[in-house]
């Protein structure tokens, strides 16, 4: 990659110290400049207090005319440290980009990003953007937009083209992919995670022959907190705190592919639903015996009206939820997925000679999802994962 930075992965479980770290290398070093990037709200006043020295700012709307991303502008021209969001990150265009490279800017990124998506046009809208001439389509698949006085309702596909990589894949979707040359643009790279390689801003990375170092973490007797060289660390500590339900209930997730996105298409508004729904009842009801407020579930998010039932419906959150720790005092769980990443998105890697590894990738949308709740705190956790595959997995992984 042309004037690549260094990219340092910190792979590690969720409270080993890789946050803490952060604070204590970005209070040391004053002389460098640092945008901390995170999914989770609470962080950002936790990094305003404890780097205090810093003097890290949010952006703020009421200050950039309307926008946070002009207030974020104006922050990296004064050359000060920026505490922010994914979603506001995901948004930033070349001027702000400019500024990272000229104020040669740290990042720590705070978990992966969703760096590829499916823009959702449709085949004929896609064909009209290319009949009308508003876009044009090169050799490599990228889209650029070619109408510069275009004002409708694909406004933001157009937004995306002109700050993102927007690729149309086999004349029949839109896949928008995080700008490879805001990566570029840093001076170096701290990606705080764990198993980043089953995560897709790994295989994005490999698409784009970013090289990365790994690794681990550790805190000294001094209470210092220190980067070592990188040792794998499976689920072993943890398998004392997870009760992985085993019983009648998991036969509906017997075969392979039970309870995939496919699955529950099929079962759209059946009766296997209702059964899916009094299995999910019954768990917290009768087998658990919790209270409402200490359970938490997940499904298909366009399925949840059909699965929500009594004690448990409030505890919904969503299954690739990372922009939140407002649930780590729920101890009950139910994981009613059995996760594959979008097909048509594993032909898009497969197109560039990257290959994506399914059940790595589900293993680890499944422990990011768990270690929303207490299991965080290490506080023992109660599971339904009724996906006979998805607890295999699991299972496997706290075995090592």
């Amino acid at each position: 990659m042309e004037n690549q930075c260094k990219v340092t992965v910190v792979d590690s479980p969720c409270g080993t110290g890789k946050t803490s770290f952060s604070i204590q290398y970005m209070k040391e070093e004053v002389f460098d400049s640092f945008i901390f990037i995170t999914p989770f709200l609470s962080e950002l006043d936790r990094i305003e207090k404890e780097c205090n020295n810093r003097k890290f700012v949010k952006p703020n709307e009421k200050l950039g005319e309307g926008s946070k991303t002009k207030h974020f502008y104006k922050l990296l021209s004064d050359r000060k440290n920026v505490v922010s969001t994914h979603s506001l990150f995901k948004g930033i265009t070349q001027d702000i980009i400019n500024e990272i490279k000229e104020g040669e800017y740290i990042l720590f990124l705070d978990e992966v990003m969703d760096v590829v998506e499916d823009l959702h046009i449709s085949k004929d809208d896609i064909q009209i953007l290319l009949n009308n001439d508003t876009i044009k389509v090169d050799e490599y698949g990228k889209v650029h937009w070619i109408n510069e006085k275009y004002n409708g309702k694909f406004t933001n596909l157009k937004n995306s083209c002109e700050n993102g990589d927007v690729y149309l894949f086999e004349n029949m979707m839109f896949l928008w992919t995080f700008p490879i040359n805001i990566f570029k643009a840093f001076k170096h790279i701290y990606i705080l995670t764990y198993k980043f390689k089953s995560q897709i801003q790994a295989y994005y990375y490999d698409m784009n022959n970013v090289e990365y170092e790994y690794k681990s973490v550790m805190k000294t007797e001094n209470d210092i907190y220190e980067l070592t060289n990188y040792k794998e660390i499976g689920g072993n500590k943890y398998k004392d705190l997870i009760h992985i339900y085993e019983g009648k209930l998991n036969n509906i997730g017997n075969k392979k592919y039970d309870l995939s996105k496919s699955w529950y298409i099929k079962a759209d508004k059946k009766e296997i639903m209702i059964e899916l729904k009094n299995n999910t009842e019954n768990y917290f009801k009768n087998i658990i015996k919790g209270k409402s407020k200490d359970n938490m579930w997940t499904c298909f998010l366009d399925f949840k009206s059909q699965l929500k039932g009594r004690g448990y419906s409030k505890g919904f959150i969503s299954s690739n939820a990372r922009a939140t720790n407002l649930y780590k005092d729920k101890k009950n769980l139910a994981y009613l997925i059995n996760m594959y990443n979008n097909p048509m998105i594993n032909k898009f890697f497969k197109s560039k000679n990257v290959t994506i590894k399914e059940d790595d990738y589900a293993l680890s949308c499944l422990i990011q999802w768990i270690f929303r709740s207490q299991i965080r705190d290490n506080k023992e956790i109660n599971l339904y994962i009724p996906s006979s595959r998805m607890r295999y997995l699991l299972k496997e992984w706290l075995t090592k």
